[in-house]
């Protein structure tokens, strides 16, 4: 009975020891941890070495716990002092803190209990043994951090065998939460899922590696089809609803190939935002084309180079661009056919049909099948040559725009703002933005493809736009920042048609703080004020998270395509988080370059394949992208309400080829409504020549919104670096 009682004791004592080592170790972890987290969060430079040392320091766990639990097979003589008390207290901070970072103020509110716990085991320790055995005693080896029982040796072995086997679990332990730490950091470089670690909540975790962030949405897979497949078996779906979208444009297509159009050919859309963009772009993809799409504000200049350069066969435009499109088809052979939207019943010219015929063909039985890879979708873009770049996008590109958007609002936004789940595609939508810009093009399609309720505007008109919004009760708002500004103007006076607008999303260009934040003072019921960042050549690489209530004046984190880098724009070494550098993105729905121009495509894409925006941004300690400055001197216009892109480069071209002007730069100066102004400074090779007569060469060659808007200064020399390079910035600096 004695020995039972001596083996119960020493059994209990051992439990009892390892049992207040490892409530004192979580106690320590706890504090340690804390203050680890509160220096990583204020020291950026810890944050982006953090990864390393956690890495380096499981290494460090394994080794010394295998050593330890070896030398519990060792004389005890022999034995070194180890410890695995530290090894411990090190994986349970990365434990807690990179894979459960929300349990941080649950495991704060728990250190009162564990001390208690701490004290009851003490003093049941000391006064266990005297009631057990008096002959049993039990000392404490401060030096070695180790418990010792005198008995007999056959003690010691029990002992011995229980620290082993103590050993053991530690090991096991520490190996278990060590590589499901290292998990979650491999999976904070590579790829995260918010169904699987909770991305939203725990973005400041995801920038232990700097060098390439991965976006933290949900994963999807890259499309197998094509996007006109999809929208035609959700036009069939709902053919309730839609009783002859599809063969409407199936009857186009039929057209088409009455007009010997085939698979690579191209259809230059120059019109404004109709009912009929669905019908002529399904149309086209449905025999294999590809949709051209070409600004109404072009004149001569703009649409023959645009025609010529895109080869395109057929036209279709409006009564607005008609003259314009006769004249540029004359230079251009490869035009044959011109589709006019007639407006009036004005006699048409001759060789011009109208739409309304071009819907009257028998409907093709049957879509041409074309590759991901086919081209589907050019858009023209400003470029450094000074000539606008046709962005060329393939059907794969296009599509997985398209659902990198609808997966978003699916995952990310919708769950956010709550409701039905059968019911968030079925708010009705508003498009404001004109369907030749990517980003318009991009939400006509997902529309399509979710068969939401759509509302397609032919140009802005603030009263007519408000009138919709109350009538429609969209719960979200796809905007530019001029569309907001007007907004923003009588918030009171507008609050009840927009009663229903519960968030409000901006893209084109950076919105200000101050702006959106006395916008929301008189808008409680819009509960987000959000952002995103892209370019015709990406779509959108990045979109927004609703991690709170507010303004948030971020572009948002990558989508879940894409991956993203910030870098030094001279040594192109990564920056640090916090650091300003060049934003880069790649992702699937990138452009597969520039049509006819591969060197430009080449100053695009590094090897690797990352695109370089031309912008300079940083992320914040969050994850998320904000854009300071771009690299590239693009200038950002508001033209009837929307944010166009023009390149200083194209105006001085134009300017150049007068013989009066010697020399000439181009700079965007701050407008009103969250555009900018264009400002031309010139040098003078006629003394004559007046600043009407420079606005005038502009706008005899190019589009309205190209014009010269922020006056004319001449000066006797254009700044320039020794490399002959112009010095906007400097221009900019000394704008009165």
């Amino acid at each position: 009975m004695t020995a039972i009682r001596r083996e119960l004791s020493v059994t209990l004592l051992l439990t009892a020891m390892h049992l207040e080592r490892f409530i004192q170790v979580l106690i320590s972890g706890d504090v340690f941890s804390l203050i680890a987290i509160l220096t990583i969060k204020r020291a950026r430079y810890l944050q982006n070495s953090f990864g390393t040392i956690c890495i380096f320091q499981m290494v460090c766990d394994i080794a010394k716990l295998t050593l330890s639990t070896l030398f519990g097979l060792i004389p005890e003589e022999y034995a070194p002092p180890i410890s695995s008390k530290h090894a411990i207290l090190f994986a349970i901070h990365r434990f807690v803190f990179v894979v459960f970072p929300r349990a941080k103020d649950a495991w704060e509110r728990t250190t009162p209990y564990a001390i208690a716990v701490c004290t009851i085991i003490s003093i049941g320790k000391a006064g266990l043994p005297m009631y057990l055995d008096s002959n049993l005693y039990v000392w404490f080896d401060r030096e070695r951090m180790m418990w010792f029982f005198t008995d007999s040796p056959e003690t010691m072995r029990y002992i011995t065998l229980h620290q082993i086997a103590f050993s053991f679990t530690e090991v096991s332990l520490v190996i278990v939460m060590d590589f499901i730490s290292f998990t979650k950091l491999l999976c904070m470089r590579c790829k995260v899922s918010s169904n699987v670690w909770g991305a939203q909540s725990d973005l400041e975790v995801k920038l232990v590696f700097q060098e390439m962030i991965k976006s933290p949405c949900t994963p999807i897979p890259i499309p197998e089809g094509t996007v006109i497949d999809r929208i035609l078996r959700t036009l069939k779906e709902q053919s309730i609803s839609n009783p002859d979208k599809a063969a409407i444009a199936l009857s186009f297509a039929g057209f088409l190939s009455s007009r010997g159009f085939k698979a690579g050919d191209r259809v230059t859309l120059a019109l404004p935002n109709s009912i009929e963009w669905p019908v002529l772009h399904l149309g086209t993809w449905a025999l294999g084309g590809s949709v051209v799409g070409s600004s109404t504000a072009c004149k001569i200049y703009d649409t023959v180079y645009q025609l010529q350069d895109s080869s395109s066969s057929v036209v279709v435009t409006t009564e607005q661009m008609l003259e314009t499109m006769i004249e540029a088809a004359k230079e251009c052979p490869s035009v044959h056919t011109i589709v006019y939207l007639r407006s009036s019943e004005n006699r048409l010219p001759d060789g011009v049909i109208d739409y309304k015929d071009t819907i009257t063909y028998d409907p093709i039985e049957k879509i041409t099948q074309v590759t991901m890879d086919t081209v589907c979708l050019i858009i023209y873009s400003s470029g450094t040559t000074g000539q606008p770049k046709g962005v060329i996008h393939t059907h794969r590109t296009l599509h997985c725009g398209v659902e990198q958007f609808r997966s978003h609002w699916l995952h990310e936004i919708y769950p956010v703002l709550g409701g039905r789940e059968e019911e968030w595609f079925t708010d009705h939508q508003i498009v404001t933005t004109s369907c030749q810009h990517g980003y318009g093009f991009t939400l006509l399609n997902v529309f399509l493809v979710t068969a939401s309720p759509v509302v397609i505007m032919r140009a802005f008109d603030g009263d007519v736009y408000l009138k919709v919004v109350e009538k429609y009760k969209p719960r979200m708002l796809f905007v530019t920042p001029p569309i907001f500004a007007f907004l923003a103007k009588d918030p009171k006076g507008i609050a009840a048609s927009l009663a229903s607008v519960q968030m409000i999303f901006c893209v084109a260009a950076p919105l200000g703080q101050e702006l959106s934040d006395a916008f929301m003072a008189h808008h409680p019921n819009v509960k987000y004020i959000v952002q995103g960042f892209g370019m015709t050549e990406i779509f959108a690489s990045h979109l927004p998270l609703l991690l709170e209530e507010g303004a948030n004046a971020s572009g948002g984190v990558p989508g879940a395509y894409f991956e993203q880098k910030i870098i030094d724009p001279g040594t192109l070494i990564p920056c640090k988080q916090g650091h300003r550098g060049e934003v880069l993105v790649r992702g699937a729905p990138q452009t597969i370059g520039y049509l006819n121009k591969p060197e430009a495509g080449k100053s695009l894409f590094d090897d690797e394949g990352w695109v370089h925006t031309g912008d300079i941004g940083y992320i914040n300690e969050r994850g998320f992208l904000y854009i300071v400055d771009r690299m590239k001197e693009l200038i950002k216009v508001n033209y009837m309400k929307q944010i166009v892109s023009v390149f200083p480069a194209e105006i001085e071209g134009a300017i150049l080829g007068s013989s009066r002007i010697r020399d000439v730069a181009i700079v965007g100066i701050p407008g009103i409504d969250g555009g900018e102004l264009i400002r031309a400074y010139v040098v003078k090779s006629d003394n004559t020549l007046t600043e009407k007569d420079v606005e005038a060469t502009v706008a005899d060659k190019l589009a309205e919104f190209k014009w010269i808007t922020g006056g004319v200064i001449f000066l006797d020399a254009i700044p320039r670096n020794a490399a002959g390079k112009i010095l906007r910035r400097e221009l900019r600096d000394n704008t009165n």
